[in-house]
């Protein structure tokens, strides 16, 4: 049943198996969906912390909120864009493609 969802896990002879099934294929959609909910995560973030600084309406304890939320969402953004640095620099040192997903849905 979660065949489909997981892709079937048996080794291959050369490498990756047919069909872009297997255990690489589901880490590297994996780690795809990661990279994009966490961009989305911290537009939200963002976009949520600019609307408190501007309605904080002069309260310190307010805006002081706000501007932790924002600094907070600029970390996390430097962490992401730092760590998919580091998957770009492992992609090209052991020559596998972490970035090119390829979803694949149950077939008939």
């Amino acid at each position: 049943m979660l065949q489909p969802l997981f892709g079937s896990i048996n080794p291959s002879v050369g490498g990756y198996s047919a069909g872009g099934e297997g255990l690489g294929n589901f880490i590297r959609n994996l780690v795809t969906s990661a990279f994009l909910v966490s961009g989305l995560a911290t537009f939200a973030y963002l976009v949520m912390g600019g609307f408190k600084y501007i309605t904080a309406g002069g309260d310190v304890k307010a805006t002081e909120s706000a501007m932790k939320m924002i600094t907070g969402a600029i970390f996390g953004l430097i962490i992401v864009l730092g760590s998919y640095g580091i998957a770009k620099i492992l992609e090209s040192v052991f020559g596998i493609s972490i970035f090119s997903p390829s979803f694949s849905g149950p077939t008939p």
